[in-house]
């Protein structure tokens, strides 16, 4: 009885870890979408507008746009090389 115990919550846990990475793939995914949108649109308007003050906030957005998305992708990626690793443990039990 104890050993069905231990191989239920194994195998869910190990459901729950597999769900978990499908959803950090997926906002990866959807973050580096957003991005290039961002980034497409700041390109954009830089054509639109070429006035020095529009410039600068271009760029300072475009700066700051790219520091939020490193740092987001960066953190998902952690969360994902996590996840991998309990997996792995989880399946050499």
């Amino acid at each position: 009885m104890e050993h069905n115990i231990l191989y239920h919550t194994t195998s869910e846990a190990m459901n729950r870890l597999n769900k978990l990475a499908e959803l950090v793939d997926l906002h990866i995914k959807r973050l580096e979408e957003f991005h290039a949108e961002d980034q497409a649109t700041i390109t954009a308007l830089s054509t639109e507008d070429q006035s020095a003050n529009s410039t600068v906030v271009r760029e300072s957005y475009s700066r700051g746009s790219r520091l939020a998305f490193e740092i987001s992708l960066g953190k998902l990626r952690d969360i994902k090389i996590e996840v991998s690793r309990m997996l792995e443990k989880g399946g050499a039990a």
